[in-house]
Order: structure tokens, then sequence, then C-alpha cells
């Protein structure tokens, strides 16, 4: 995280809460009442983490970058449309750059080199 020039950074939690009308549960950022919606609004890039075990034994690490119509709110000004990567993205910790830094990687080497964009 300390290579991407933020101001604040909020790690958060995910709180199911269900609809008394009609009985569906929701799947919320797990803050007040009032803000759940309108807190990551405040930011330009909200991600989802999130990790599975892999067949081999292995536990891999992602990163959902852009809504998905269940998590409306997740999104990245970094990359717009899934311009310059496509979710989800791993995070392997065994292939420098990793984390924000690739992500910064992906975005500004593709404005030099449109034509190699991560997939």
């Amino acid at each position: 995280m300390r290579n991407l020039p933020c101001h604040y950074v909020i790690n958060g939690h995910f709180d199911l809460e269900k609809d008394e009308d009609d009985g569906k549960i929701k799947i919320l950022p797990k803050i007040t009442r009032s803000l759940r919606t309108e807190f990551p609004s405040w930011f330009n890039e909200v991600y989802f983490c999130h990790r599975e075990q892999g067949t081999e034994g292995k536990v891999h690490y992602y990163w959902t970058t852009a809504g998905t119509g269940k998590y409306d709110f997740f999104k990245s000004t970094l990359n717009n449309k899934q311009r310059y990567w496509k979710d989800p993205i791993e995070i392997n910790f065994d292939d420098s750059p990793v984390g924000f830094e690739r992500l910064l990687q992906l975005r500004f080497e593709a404005i030099s080199k449109p034509e190699q964009v991560d997939k």
C-alpha cells in the first residue's frame, strides 16, 4: 500500500442484513446505517479483497476492483471500465511488483504501451 499515493486508507468488512420487507439478505460495508452506501462514494479506489484455496493447496489472493452488480460500490479510478486489467486480479507475492505497485505498473505502462493490456 505504501506505493499508492493516497491520503486515507480504510479497511472494512461486510455486514449481512436481512430486508424485513422482502426477506432478502443484503451484503453491505459494515458501517453505520446511513453511511453504508454513501461511504464508498467518498473514495476513488474501493476493492474487494479475498482469497481462495487452489487445487494444489496453495492459497491465492485476489482483488476485485469493479462493481459486479451485487457489489456496485467497488470501483477503481485507476482502471476505468477495466481498460488496464481484468478483474479479479491476483496478488502474487512471489512475483514483483506486488499489490498497489503492480496496479500502478499496469495502469501507467498501459499508457505508454496501449497494446499490452494485462488480462
